[in-house]
C-alpha cells in the first residue's frame, strides 16, 4: 500500500514529531509511504533533520508555507490519482 501524509510545515512540536516517527515506523512495517511538508518559516525552527536521521521519505513544497493551503496545493501541482491517500495535518491548519 502507498500512503501520502501531508503536514502543514515540519517545524518544532509534537505534530512534527508524530509525523515523522509514524512515517518512520510504516516504512519499517512495509508501506511505501511519503511525507510532504510546506516550508518553515524563517523564523521557525525545523525538525528536517530528525526526518532524515530517522530515514524518513519525505518531499517539500516551496510554494507552501503558514497560512496556505496545502493540499489544494498538492492537487493542483499532482493532478488526482486514483490511489488511497492518508493526510496527517497539524491541528487549525
Amino acid at each position: 500500500m502507498r500512503v501520502l501524509r501531508i503536514i502543514g510545515r515540519l517545524n518544532i512540536g509534537g505534530p512534527a514529531i508524530y509525523s515523522i516517527l509514524l512515517t518512520r515506523h510504516m516504512q519499517r512495517l512495509g508501506y511505501e509511504t511519503l511525507l510532504v511538508a510546506g516550508q518553515v518559516g524563517a523564523e521557525e525552527g525545523d525538525m528536517a533533520y530528525l526526518a532524515e536521521a530517522q530515514g524518513v521519505s519525505r518531499a517539500m513544497l516551496k510554494a507552501s508555507q503558514r497560512g496556505s493551503a496545502i493540499c489544494s496545493n498538492i492537487i493542483k501541482s499532482k493532478g488526482r490519482e486514483e490511489e488511497e491517500l492518508l493526510f496527517s495535518r497539524s491541528p487549525g491548519n
